[in-house]
């Protein structure tokens, strides 16, 4: 099923987004563009587009997850100074 996978990602990235520009240059280059022809063209580049955000987004979130994590030293302890460090009670 891998093939499929990639067979999908091969229509969107390249036939999908290929059609949706040439349409895109085709109605640029009109005297009279058809808007409903701009909106399709534009829903032929939104696959590509989506997965190339989301693939930005999750890189940039899983990069400042990295960052965030903890580091493995422990926490070093320090004594408390409003009791002077001695266990006397008044």
């Amino acid at each position: 099923m891998k093939w499929l996978l990639t067979a999908w990602q091969l229509v969107r990235d390249i036939a999908l987004t290929g059609l949706g520009a040439r349409i895109l240059i085709g109605q640029s280059q009109s005297q009279h563009p058809n808007d409903a022809t701009i909106y399709a063209a534009l829903a032929l580049l939104l696959p590509a587009a989506a997965a190339h955000v989301l693939a930005l987004l999750s890189s940039v979130i899983g990069a400042g997850q990295q960052e965030s994590l903890p580091s493995s030293s422990p926490p070093s302890s320090s004594p408390d100074s409003s009791s002077g460090g001695t266990d006397e009670h008044a």
